[in-house]
């Protein structure tokens, strides 16, 4: 049964309201109850409200501060952990309420749940964050880099309605994104470019380029991950844009978490983007899946709900902590732990190791452009130039890729001329089979105070077109610390860890070859006009060109980490 209000008292005197699905008949007056917290309209939960009443729960969609029919102002990220808390006391006591509350939802809705989590309330008995937003790591930022998106998603949540209209329209956005350069202006005037005037949290968020005490609020500290002892239920996909965010709760938690806790934390990652870890949405992107991997997510939250609350049996699907899909075999593997390298080393691939692929300044054929990725480091020192030049920036080729290639776009591996530069490996001779989380090790030279990098790795099959497997961003400023920026010291070797990038679980096969891909970011990102200044209100007017070097040498190795589960040939 619908209810179409529902108004919870928070502790400041406010009502947030939304609306209540009701299981009918003899379960409908004693029920668990599952929490919704969204920014995004109580009412997009209606097909979930329904499926949940038939289950025998209540579920609870409410607007979150200053969003839709709540009150308050919506301030993003401030105050959803003590709303949730009162939320979860309040709705437990409801006489409809059995007392147990669980909470559900996804992206920003996956965030509301970690933040009620470490407030500790005592009638929360789980919780579900599906492809979760860390504020700071992959979301307004990451690896310190802001992204344009913050202005364009604070568009859609500015007031109370939704403004879908102007956030799904791609061409204003694009546009906003190159004229703000091409005009000499600053990526703090993005939302002024796009929307008109300014978005007061894009400006504050700008204000805030580390990785400091300011995110830091907005979750749970060391200790309160330590006293979260409810079990969890993490959900991703392995082209999630919020998967680092999501595996960061959960690298954070088993690192806090008591003797025990870490066994009732399930995780479950798909080969799904962000939208897909709600739908299982199989084709995204210019990819397809195989029909394998299709899972009723909405019938396995239901299922570990009543298993958590002794209701039923724990769900065959969640029979070990961890459950993924392997692209290539084609079907859903169960490990203790989510997978990935358990050591770093050179030569034949061993199970359990470390492939490593080193770029070379060795081109593939003479004229190419590409050069090669090779299994073994030079015996001799060598270095690849880049030239990076940020008056660039609003060059076409700067462009995000269009939706329906997203992760099979050929351009960026074909074209050299924006200062990128591409490493072929060659064809694998048998099989290879790759599950975790890539890692790459470069040496750099260079004598300009700051610079940024896109590393990507890319799956060339045989017989079809390119795949994106993962990239990292890297600001050189904070190579060694997200906290921190440090100049770069010029003209000296500096070796460089770079990590976030995401998982992967699939096959590589014979014929198959990888490829790295050094390059300037896209205009996804902010701008880095290579002057050591504030990026936020530099112009290209600043713009300082300069030569980066990757160093190649038996002593001073560069690197991209691919971890191999399954015994195979050498590349």
């Amino acid at each position: 049964m619908l209810h179409l209000t529902v108004e919870v008292p928070i502790r400041d005197g406010l009502i947030l309201r939304g609306l209540h699905w009701a299981p009918e008949g003899p379960e409908s007056a004693f029920a668990p109850v599952v929490l919704v917290l969204t920014p995004y309209g109580a009412d997009r939960y209606h097909a979930d409200g329904t499926a949940f009443a038939a289950a025998g729960f209540h579920l609870v969609s409410l607007d979150v501060r200053g969003r839709g029919d709540s009150d308050g102002r919506f301030s993003p990220f401030v105050h959803d952990g003590a709303d949730g808390h009162d939320a979860v006391q309040w709705l437990a006591e409801q006489p409809w309420c059995s007392g147990d509350v669980v909470m559900y939802g996804g992206s920003y809705s996956g965030f509301t749940q970690w933040a009620t989590a470490a407030t500790l309330p005592p009638a929360l008995r789980a919780i579900a964050p599906v492809a979760s937003v860390y504020p700071g790591v992959d979301f307004p930022m990451a690896h310190n880099i802001s992204k344009a998106h913050a202005a364009r998603w604070l568009a859609l949540t500015e007031g109370r309605r939704m403004n879908s209209g102007p956030f799904e329209d791609v061409a204003l956005w694009r546009r906003a994104g190159s004229e703000v350069i091409s005009r000499g202006l600053p990526f703090r005037d993005l939302d002024v470019m796009a929307v008109g005037r300014r978005l007061p949290f894009f400006q504050e968020w700008l204000d805030h380029p580390t990785l400091d005490d300011y995110w830091a609020a907005f979750v749970p500290r060391r200790q309160q991950y330590a006293d979260i002892d409810i079990p969890v239920l993490t959900i991703t996909g392995q082209y999630d844009d919020d998967q680092l965010g999501a595996l960061t709760y959960h690298d954070q938690h088993l690192a806090a978490a008591r003797p025990g806790t870490a066994d009732r934390h399930q995780v479950v990652i798909g080969p799904w983007d962000h939208g897909g870890t709600r739908s299982g949405a199989r084709s995204f992107g210019g990819l397809t899946f195989a029909a394998s991997s299709a899972i009723d997510l909405r019938a396995l939250h239901v299922e570990w709900y009543r298993w958590i609350l002794g209701k039923a049996d724990r769900p065959a699907f969640l029979r070990d902590r961890v459950a993924y899909f392997h692209v290539g075999e084609n079907r859903w593997r169960s490990s203790p732990q989510v997978p990935g390298a358990v050591s770093d080393m050179a030569g034949p691939v061993e199970r359990g190791s470390v492939l490593r692929l080193h770029p070379l300044a060795d081109v593939i054929t003479p004229g190419s452009h590409q050069r090669l990725l090779a299994s073994k480091p030079p015996t001799a020192e060598q270095q690849i130039t880049m030239v990076l030049d940020p008056r660039r920036a609003s060059d076409p080729e700067r462009d995000e890729p269009p939706a329906e290639r997203t992760f099979t776009d050929e351009l960026p591996l074909s074209d050299s001329n924006d200062g990128s530069t591409v490493h072929v490996s060659e064809p694998l001779t048998g099989p290879l089979d790759i599950s975790g989380r890539f890692g790459a090790h470069l040496t750099l030279s260079t004598e300009l105070p700051d610079f940024d990098v896109l590393v990507g790795v890319h799956l060339l099959p045989r017989d079809a077109s390119p795949r994106l497997l993962g990239e990292a961003g890297l600001r050189a400023r904070y190579r060694s610390s997200l906290r921190r920026p440090e100049p770069w010291p010029s003209g000296k070797p500096v070796r460089v860890d770079l990590g976030g990038f995401p998982f992967v679980s699939f096959r590589a096969e014979p014929g198959d070859r990888f490829a790295l891909l050094i390059r300037p970011p896209h205009r996804r990102w902010q701008p880095n006009y290579q002057g050591g200044g504030m990026p936020a209100d530099e112009t290209v007017s600043d713009a300082v060109p300069g030569v980066v070097h990757i160093v190649q040498d038996p002593a001073r190795p560069s690197y991209v980490t691919l971890p191999i589960v399954e015994l195979s040939e050498e590349v």
